[in-house]
Order: structure tokens, then sequence, then C-alpha cells
């Protein structure tokens, strides 16, 4: 399966290299990111970050669950 998104040609490169280099690599893949979207809300209009927000919303609610969360330890 990564081989298949290694071959992709606009975005193979970018997995790739943070696939080879973690550290390095992700600074810029948040940056390519973020100029993504705002070229498709300049193109689209914001409803891209409406969709962006709302499909964020959830992960971003279990996550603030997961860390809040006591797992059953005791103080």
């Amino acid at each position: 399966m990564l081989r298949l998104l290694f071959a992709l040609p606009l975005i193979g490169g970018v997995f790739r290299e943070l696939n080879d280099n973690p550290e390095q690599a992700f600074l810029p893949f948040i940056a390519n990111i973020a100029l993504l979207l705002a070229v498709l809300s300049y193109f689209f209009g914001p409803v891209i970050i409406m969709t962006v927000a709302l499909l964020a919303a959830p992960a971003v609610l279990i996550w603030i669950c997961l860390m809040c969360a006591d797992f059953g330890r005791s103080i």
C-alpha cells in the first residue's frame, strides 16, 4: 500500500520524504497541507474550510476526551 502511495506523481515524494526522515519533513508537510487548503479555499470558497472543520471536530473531541480520561487510575 505504501508503494502505491509513494508512486503518486504529486504527493508521492512528500510522503516518501516524510517516511524517510520524519523529524525534518514534518514542518514542510504541515506547510504543504496549509498551502493546499489555502489554494482550495481560493478556488472553492469558505466551503473547504468549513468542511475541514466539520471533519476535524469529532477527532478533536475524541482526542480531548482521551486526554482527560482517567482510565480507572485512582489518585
